[in-house]
């Protein structure tokens, strides 16, 4: 397929009744033009790292066969071909723009607001991209019922963005609106209800921040050849559901482009709604990291693994059992706690909270379990006191911990 180039379409596409200024983006603009350092941050889940159709060659579903092994994420991929597209655009010398990539496969706004004070405030960006509507799937359903409780998209992102604005008023901050493949045949088709749901909730939470966003998905909606999609491909996976094929990254990256085109060559964006900051959560964010746990366990040993998921993040250390009795106990003042764990873990682990059983964290084998994935939400909407949490993992597991999170809400 030719190389999509809608960029006329998609101003006309992008152009609201009315608009507001949005001085951040003149801001940087103005920075970048000084030929002072810009930072620019990249923070999300797996289509921002870049993952695309996996495996890269074969034959798809439909017995058509494709080949993406050409594809570098660290070229091809939407965020590295905005990068790109920015720093040919705008910069003044070479080596002025730095790319952060804060991205994390297979995690939420919520671990992300966690995440922000060490991968991202520690960077002190000038332009910041939050990409989360396809991992917050999980949380669409609440956040569209109940839109103040803890499980919020809206309130997540508003952790993530008033942070980003008390740091920095100056700060642009920017959301594409992810969404996943059209097939009505496929076996992960009735994920769709929720993908849909995460896109319009973080829709919602963009406009009540006065965020400036697009949406990748009715893009793709005017941009899809009738009886194809070119966006996505390979086998039929619920990774390759919703990880764009090459050209839907190349798409992502056009579309993202003349949103940002638009608001630089205006000043302006307009939203269809009136501000209204949700009450963040979480409200005052803490990551307790491995080197900390290490004190508070027993069997347990830090380790920095080579295989790390994000490159451009500093360190990788995780905290690892290496004794069939390891145990570890921390205690906290707080009102939610929740762990990080590695995609590499495997085994079985049961949580405590003031010796009562939590549950079982599970990864990468067949045993039951309340707990899974890379980030787990264990207790929230505690009353604010100390609680005492143990984990407990079976002989023979190698559970991979990044991290606890922990949440202090005084209000």
């Amino acid at each position: 397929m030719k190389p999509i180039v809608f960029f006329g379409f998609l101003l006309f596409f992008l152009s609201r009744t009315w608009s507001e200024s949005v001085p951040q983006y003149q801001k940087f603009l103005q920075k970048a033009e000084s030929g002072e350092p810009v930072t620019v941050v990249y923070l999300g889940g797996s289509i921002t790292r870049g993952a695309t159709a996996w495996p890269l060659s074969g034959t798809d579903a439909q017995g058509k066969p494709f080949d993406f092994t050409s594809y570098d994420r660290e070229k091809d991929s939407w965020r590295t071909l905005t990068f790109e597209w920015l720093r040919h655009r705008y910069e003044q010398t070479p080596g002025q723009f730095r790319q952060v990539n804060a991205a994390i496969g297979g995690t939420p706004s919520l671990l992300g607001a966690y995440r922000l004070e060490q991968d991202v405030l520690s960077k002190n960006p000038d332009l910041v991209f939050v990409e989360f509507a396809v991992n917050d799937a999980y949380a669409s359903f609440k956040t569209r019922d109940n839109p103040d409780g803890s499980d919020s998209i809206l309130r997540t992102c508003s952790s993530i963005v008033t942070r980003l604005r008390n740091q920095n008023p100056d700060i642009a901050v920017f959301m594409p609106l992810s969404t996943h493949r059209v097939w009505a045949d496929s076996e992960h088709a009735g994920w769709s209800e929720a993908l849909d749901c995460g896109h319009d909730q973080t829709r919602l939470a963009a406009e009540y921040l006065h965020v400036p966003y697009v949406s990748i998905k009715r893009a793709f909606e005017k941009m899809r050849p009738e009886g194809a999609d070119p966006f996505y491909g390979g086998t039929d996976t619920s990774g390759n559901y919703v990880h764009p094929a090459p050209e839907g990254h190349r798409a992502y990256a056009e579309t993202v482009e003349a949103a940002l085109t638009d608001i630089f060559e205006s000043g302006l964006f307009s939203f269809e709604k009136k501000k209204d900051v949700m009450k963040p959560y979480p409200v005052s964010p803490q990551l307790v990291l491995p080197e900390t746990l290490q004190k508070f366990s027993k069997g347990w040993k830090t380790e920095m693994l080579t295989d790390v998921e994000s490159p451009i993040l500093e360190g990788h250390a995780c905290l690892v059992p290496v004794a069939d009795d390891a145990m570890l106990e921390y205690t906290f003042d707080g009102t939610s706690v929740g762990l990080w764990f590695d995609s590499q873990s495997k085994g079985t682990c049961k949580v405590f909270l003031d010796g009562k059983v939590l549950g079982t964290y599970v990864s990468k084998v067949k045993e039951p379990g309340q707990f899974r994935g890379r980030f787990c939400s264990l207790a929230k909407d505690l009353e604010l006191s100390e609680y005492t949490l143990r984990l407990l993992p079976s002989a023979g597991s190698r559970i991979l911990l990044r991290a606890l999170t922990i949440d202090r809400d005084e209000t």
